[in-house]
């Protein structure tokens, strides 16, 4: 670690907690919870300086005798259940370096929730960032343990379950047999690649694509004639019981962008999108973000409007060093992993 580089520890404590009622002072292993973070930062004689700021003045007093170089007391704009983080660390930044009358060149915060990070966490999120260039900012979390792209639900108005991103609006994408070209025109314009034409009941009679009405033009047709003139009658469809890797397949092979799928009696069902569709084996790797650890360069901290930018990295932790207190069962399950340990 570069010595010249002088480094700041945040941690910044709310007073209230909705989930665990006093949960920052609350008795975890014979300590207040986020005195834990506090050892952690001194444990590693990484910072020049460790600051907590609170709007509570209980906090602010259990701080200073646990040892830290300095209290903030935050403003309870800064404090409240809707406050977002990113703020509260800008204003313990500036604030620190009012009353220290020093300008630091890294924060790095530790959250007062997750008391059950390493020493080595520490260090390898500081290193991460002391190798990276000024406008990169890091932030922790650990491997998701189901993908999103297979385990994310969500509700249809009639309250029956489906995949996540799987259904778009493609009712938007409708027309039926007696409207007028120009209507299927205006929906390709503004829509969608494609249109599919559908009768009174609901069934599927073909698909409208801009190749179609350039066709249907050219043979003389006009924008008032009804679509079911130059549709596709024959068009790649989907049954309801095709698997996921069968329907990649017709992707794959037709380079369609949008399927429909159909029951036996040829009504829509849904319409699967190429562009939200993914195998599982084709799935990126993703991660949960753990509100363990922050850290910024000086200049990036103050000019950031959100944690997440664009050139954030990631420093991943183990699942076991993963867990934000937010509820009861946290805060027991946190209570025997430090006990089997």
């Amino acid at each position: 670690m570069d010595k010249s580089i002088k480094r700041l520890c945040s941690i910044c404590v709310r007073g209230g907690s909705k989930g665990v009622p006093s949960k920052n002072i609350r008795k975890l292993f014979g300590k207040p919870l986020f005195v834990h973070s506090i050892d952690q930062a001194k444990e590693s004689r990484l910072f020049d300086y460790i600051v907590v700021s609170s709007d509570s003045d209980k906090i602010l007093d259990i701080a200073q005798a646990a040892g830290v170089d300095l209290i903030i007391k935050r403003p309870k704009y800064l404090a409240d259940d809707h406050s977002p983080k990113l703020p509260a660390i800008q204003h313990c930044l500036k604030t620190s370096e009012r009353k220290l009358n020093i300008e630091f060149d890294i924060v790095l915060d530790l959250d007062a929730t997750s008391p059950l990070r390493s020493i080595e966490d520490i260090n390898g999120v500081v290193e991460t960032l002391e190798k990276s260039y000024s406008s990169i900012n890091i932030v922790t979390g650990s491997l998701s343990r189901r993908s999103p792209y297979f385990n994310l639900v969500e509700v249809d108005k009639k309250g029956f379950v489906y995949l996540s991103g799987i259904k778009n609006k493609w009712e938007d994408i409708i027309i039926y047999t007696n409207e007028r070209i120009k209507n299927s025109l205006k929906i390709l314009n503004e829509k969608s690649q494609i249109v599919f034409v559908l009768d009174n009941n609901g069934k599927l009679k073909g698909t409208i694509t801009d190749r179609d009405i350039k066709n249907g033009l050219l043979k003389g047709f006009n924008l008032d004639d009804p679509v079911n003139r130059i549709m596709n009658k024959k068009p790649t469809i989907i049954m309801e019981d095709t698997n996921e890797e069968e329907i990649y397949s017709v992707f794959e092979k037709t380079k369609l962008l949008h399927l429909p799928v159909v029951d036996k009696s040829f009504k829509l069902l849904k319409v699967r999108s190429f562009e939200t569709f993914v195998r599982r084996q084709d799935t990126p790797i993703s991660y949960d973000l753990n509100a363990s650890i922050y850290a910024w360069w000086r200049t990036n901290l103050l000019s950031s409007k959100s944690v997440i930018a664009e050139k954030t990295r990631l420093y991943v932790m183990p699942e076991e060093r993963s867990i934000d207190i937010d509820s009861e069962l946290d805060f027991k399950w946190v209570e025997f992993l430090m006990t089997n340990r």
